[in-house]
């Protein structure tokens, strides 16, 4: 027979490993990420147009990014966001030696950044970090990357819809 100690610890040990299993599911889900149809690839080559005039120094480079960003998303404060975003961008690019390849990279990566309503945190992440290594890799200046990083999340988390729940911090 079996003493109360023993049943006690036997239940706690089962609640234990069922909560560990529990949380272990509980996970933010991903969401779908946006493709580009023909019009809007033809919105994310105005966009890495832009990117490589900031490059090459053209005074209304910047403006031009502003605007074409702010089209992708209407909601005011992702408006707000993007604004701060392309500020950010701007000042990353400017000097860099950013490639057509990666304009055309970074346009896309910005778009889906505003765009897409239902990614995860952790899906926004792995965007800044695509990000953060284009920039890095045309020459940026790390400080400038770092608050390109920074806005990403701000403005990814303005357009989503997709809110983590309380159990889906554990």
């Amino acid at each position: 027979m079996r003493s109360g100690f023993h049943v006690a610890r036997g239940l706690a040990v089962t609640a234990l490993l069922a909560l560990a299993l529990a949380a272990g599911g509980c996970r933010q889900a991903n969401g779908p990420v946006p493709e580009p149809n023909a019009s809007r690839q033809d919105d994310l080559k105005d966009v890495a147009k832009d990117l490589l005039n900031i490059k090459a120094k053209d005074p209304s480079a910047s403006k031009d990014l502003q605007d074409d960003l702010v089209r992708f998303n209407d909601k005011p404060t992702v408006v707000a966001a993007t604004r701060e975003l392309a500020n950010r961008v701007s000042t990353a690019v400017a000097g860099s030696k950013l490639s057509e390849t990666e304009a055309g990279e970074l346009g896309h990566q910005l778009w889906v950044t505003i765009a897409a309503a239902q990614l995860s945190t952790s899906q926004a992440k792995g965007i800044r970090d695509d990000v953060e290594m284009i920039l890095k890799n045309a020459g940026a200046n790390k400080d400038a990357i770092n608050a390109v990083g920074e806005q990403i999340i701000t403005t990814q988390a303005a357009a989503t819809t997709n809110r983590r729940k309380w159990y889906e911090f554990f």
